[in-house]
């Protein structure tokens, strides 16, 4: 034994001379896999320990400060031999701290590398040589370091990131992570949280699915962030655990489904996206006597989860623009392992048209997880009822007022009603003139007992948008307090311009531009006392003109016309304006 060290050692003393250190690896690493295999049964497990944990030492401090070309590639195969060695040194440690009783209890039962078969345990070890002596060792780091616990850990720390460092360094980064992985459970092991969570936090990524190593990683992070009470950010792990439950056997996956609930109830109120539960298919129930929308929901949990409560949240409106928001909800849900069925309904809520689906609330606890249902790709629109016994809000526009039309299906006690422009503006404020009774508050038109359909005529003092105008009401019946959200399309300012010039002294051009978006159709346009019939229709930004006699300074002009929109009522309006000279007056009546 002693002659076939001493050979090796004269060969490789004479290739760091010649300096062929890829050959020194190579023949250390033949010889020490050798000579372990003749050593085995012949020799004490601790001996043998003992000289390949300092074989490989010495074989890396050979190999250390060595510069070698970085285009060949010898560099990342050196460093992955060196990586190797103290992987090897880093097993020997694995065993003589078990034997030595160095290492904590059960640590392999958690460890990343495994190095002991199933017949060599670690309670195998220590009775492998019930009467074993530490004789004097060679090695004064190892005599030192199976002193104390405090230097074995600091030496098996050193071995295990010097190897991290070298496994990087030729590219090898689940090797590495496996080290990392070992540092941190001899810290989870000694109790020292705090050293384990910064060892693992940079390992693990902090967004997109977990790998088989990744999730052995969380949960070893889990434990240390459950015993030291950081409850926000073990019950995020647990949700990213769950989420990868191929990679964990059955009774794990309970463990963590009943760890959720738990930390569910520990944690301060928090909201927090979710990965743990998917919105399916959405589908209205028109046949419900409330507003009742039934949503598919995907729960990945592998328990039956009590939530709560849960919750719709459906907007209308531009998103640029003021939201009308409507919240539907249902308590006492029981989600079971893989899709559910849920009905959430409102009915302090009359709503009509079209609603985004902006996202579904789970509350289970304290914690209410957060499902997007549509973003900017992707956008999931479901259109409603009014409610059946809801009252009814129209508007109608004329120049300078606005027409509110309200139809109770039951007397109201009180009803506020708020619209907005096509720019999301308030059309009421304190300027408008409102009949006797009736009050404007808070950009609202507030309403006292309404039994029988009710119009109220409010005068505007500002020219509100054209366009599609939101409506929102909150009314109480009964004392019971409900919202109606409602929108319509709403003509403000008269569709046609309408401008007069002289052409001589007893000739007059009348023009009618067209300044809505839909079109307008044209039956007369000239003067009041003789206008001429045009029948035609009028896109945005164009024009009708007529040429007309008139004597005078003052001539009164009017042009006859109906919007495509009201074609099936037949609807004709007159817009009438009086020419003095060159201009109109700013008065208009339409």
């Amino acid at each position: 034994f002693d002659f076939c060290v001493y050979l090796c050692g004269q060969q490789l003393r004479l290739l760091v001379k010649m300096k062929r250190f890829g050959e020194i690896v190579e023949r250390a690493q033949r010889f020490v896999d050798g000579l372990g295999k003749t050593m085995h049964n012949r020799v004490s497990l601790m001996f043998e320990a003992l000289w390949t944990y300092s074989t490989c030492q010495n074989v890396v401090e050979i190999c250390e400060g060595v510069q070698l070309d970085q285009k060949d590639g010898a560099v990342r195969v050196l460093a992955a031999a060196k990586a190797e060695f103290l992987a090897s040194a880093r097993r020997q440690l694995d065993v003589l701290g078990t034997m030595c009783g160095r290492l904590p209890d059960g640590y392999f039962k958690r460890s990343n590398s495994r190095v002991l078969t199933p017949n060599e345990t670690d309670k195998g070890l220590k009775d492998s040589e019930p009467n074993l002596t530490l004789e004097p060792i060679s090695n004064p780091v190892l005599a030192e370091a199976l002193a104390s616990d405090a230097r074995f850990d600091q030496v098996y720390i050193r071995t295990c990131e010097q190897a991290t460092q070298y496994y990087l360094d030729s590219g090898r980064r689940r090797f590495a992570q496996v080290m990392q992985g070992d540092i941190a459970q001899l810290h989870i092991s000694r109790e020292r949280w705090a050293d384990a969570i910064r060892v693992l936090h940079p390992l693990i990524p902090e967004t997109g699915n977990l790998g088989v190593m990744d999730v052995h990683l969380a949960e070893q992070l889990a434990v240390c962030e459950r015993y030291l009470g950081h409850t926000n950010t073990c019950l995020a792990l647990v949700q990213r655990l769950i989420s990868s439950s191929c990679f964990l056997d059955s009774s794990a996956q309970s463990v963590y489904a009943n760890m959720l609930v738990e930390l569910a109830h520990k944690v301060q109120a928090s909201q927090c996206s979710t990965v743990l539960f998917h919105v399916g298919d959405i589908v209205v129930d028109y046949d419900s006597e409330s507003i009742t929308v039934n949503v598919d929901v995907q729960s990945d949990v592998p328990v039956s989860l009590d939530v709560q409560r849960m919750e719709a949240v459906l907007v209308a409106g531009d998103a640029d623009a003021q939201q009308l928001e409507v919240v539907l909800d249902a308590h006492n849900v029981c989600l079971e392992p893989g899709s559910t069925r849920v009905a959430l309904a409102t009915d302090s809520v009359s709503c009509a048209g079209r609603f985004e689906v902006q996202s579904v609330r789970i509350f289970v606890g304290n914690v209410e997880f957060r499902i997007p249902v549509s973003n900017a790709n992707a956008r999931r629109f479901v259109r409603l009822n009014a409610h059946p016994t809801a009252p009814h809000v129209e508007l109608r526009a004329t120049a300078d007022s606005l027409v509110v039309d309200i139809q109770p299906h039951e007397p109201i006690d009180s009803l506020r009603v708020w619209v907005h422009d096509a720019k999301s503006q308030l059309v009421f404020d304190a300027q408008c003139t409102v009949p006797e009774g009736y009050r404007v508050e808070d950009g609202a038109l507030v309403v006292e007992k309404v039994a029988e359909p009710t119009s109220v005529e409010i005068r505007l003092a500002r020219q509100p948008e054209s366009g599609t105008t939101s409506v929102y009401a909150e009314h109480t019946i009964c004392g019971d307090p409900r919202m109606l959200l409602d929108s319509t399309d709403v003509e403000f300012a008269p569709p046609l311009v309408l401008t007069a010039r002289k052409l001589s002294p007893h000739t007059l051009l009348v023009r009618a531009q067209c300044s809505a978006l839909s079109p307008v159709r044209v039956h007369e346009l000239g003067t009041c006392d003789s206008p001429e019939p045009i029948a035609r229709f009028l896109q945005y930004g164009e024009s009708a003109t007529a040429v007309c006699a008139a004597e005078g300074d003052e001539v009164a002009v009017s042009v006859r016309f109906s919007l495509l929109m009201d074609a099936v009522r037949m609807c004709v309006y007159e817009l009438v304006a009086r020419a003095a000279a060159h201009k109109l007056d700013a008065h208009v009546r339409y």
